[in-house]
């Protein structure tokens, strides 16, 4: 039989267990558990803390508590993720979106783009192009992935969302419309494949054509050159970056396009690269 424990007991009960196998976001995961399961904003947690939660609540709870220990990602548990103040689809199919993609998607909005379509290349889950589709309506934006799994993801959460988006099957810009881009936006495998045995046990449940590459300084010298000759003039780029290439593509931008910066992640690392043709 199940205790009977309050709202507080529970937050207690699961950043102890969460912080107990190593997971350093305890305290914000217990809160985003509890929020789901028992449909509360944060200031409801806090409201109802005493409260005691109730027995098919408790039971849902010990289930994601127990999944979340196994180090399977919380957006995977829960099944969605929070982006731009929309909920999206996660799931196995397709790399978690990560911190950094609102930031470029930002920078995007924010970047003063010629006219043109907008492409969003390896798209994944779809979160950047969905949300660039939303927030700028009119805008033509294509998505495309290699991976099937992955955009059968993306066009759920199209329609889940009512974005008007593209969707292309594609190994990179292999098969992807022949026009010109006002912005291309992509999230690259930066990661070595040398050391795909030393990330914390949550990257290894994404897929892994989305992680690794051999040699990513020398996957986006190419998909930069690919991605400069589908530019409209004036055109961006918007790249993701892993902090420990970011020197090497940087040098490898600059001989392509006439602008290129790196712009760091909400921890200061250098974790994007923004590139225009003028």
């Amino acid at each position: 039989m199940s205790e009977d424990l309050s709202v507080f007991e529970w937050r207690r009960k699961l950043h102890e267990a969460l912080h107990g196998v190593g997971i350093e976001a305890a305290d914000l995961e217990a809160d985003l558990i509890l929020r789901d399961i028992l449909n509360l904003d944060a200031a409801g947690l806090i409201l109802n803390k005493n409260n005691l939660v109730p027995a098919d609540k408790t039971v849902r709870l010990t289930a994601v508590m127990h999944e979340r220990l196994k180090r399977r990602p919380l957006a995977h548990v829960l099944g969605y993720t929070e982006f731009y103040g929309r909920r999206f689809r996660t799931d196995a199919r397709a790399l978690v979106p990560r911190k950094e993609t609102e930031l470029l998607v930002e920078q995007l909005l924010l970047a003063p783009l010629p006219a043109g379509p907008v492409l969003d290349l390896a798209c994944g889950t779809g979160i950047a192009g969905i949300t660039i589709a939303l927030e700028k309506p009119g805008t033509i934006v294509h998505c495309s992935d290699l991976s099937e799994d992955a955009l059968s993801l993306a066009r759920e959460n199209a329609l889940a969302l009512k974005a008007k988006v593209e969707f292309y099957m594609s190994d990179w810009f292999e098969s992807v419309p022949d026009v010109r881009y006002a912005a291309i936006l992509c999230n690259p495998p930066y990661i070595w494949l040398r050391d795909s045995n030393s990330l914390e046990p949550e990257v290894l449940f994404d897929p892994a054509m989305a992680l690794f590459h051999e040699n990513p300084p020398a996957l986006y010298e190419h998909l930069l050159g690919e991605a400069k000759m589908r530019l409209v003039r004036g055109g961006f780029v918007f790249f993701e970056l892993g902090a420990d290439i970011a020197h090497a593509v940087l040098e490898r931008a600059q001989k392509i396009f006439v602008n290129a910066r790196i712009l760091a992640d909400y921890s200061g690392l250098p974790r994007m690269l923004i590139a225009s043709t003028e």
